[in-house]
């Protein structure tokens, strides 16, 4: 499975990509514990807990061929690094 086009939503506390061509959410994330800190042109949010959403638990299953991925499953913590360019 590859994804790709990742979007972090923070108003829904989601963490989407495409998958097989179809938008899909895959993480809900938990941006209460969230630090941001800027290093140049980029900015660097980490302590966000995430877990499986519900649409990515059957998807994650079919493809690994296993049957071990719930809704809410704790994935762990994510860091995420944003680079702008000026304008």
């Amino acid at each position: 499975m590859t994804a790709t086009n990742f979007v972090l939503n923070t108003t829904q506390g989601i963490l989407s990509a495409t998958v097989n061509g179809k938008h899909v959410p895959l993480l809900a994330v938990n941006l209460s514990k969230m630090i941001r800190t800027t290093s140049g042109s980029e900015i660097i949010a980490s302590g966000i807990s995430s877990t499986i959403a519900t649409s990515a638990a059957p998807l994650l299953d079919a493809k690994l061929v296993v049957k071990v991925f719930t809704k809410g499953l704790p994935i762990g913590a994510l860091t995420v690094y944003v680079t702008s360019k000026p304008a």
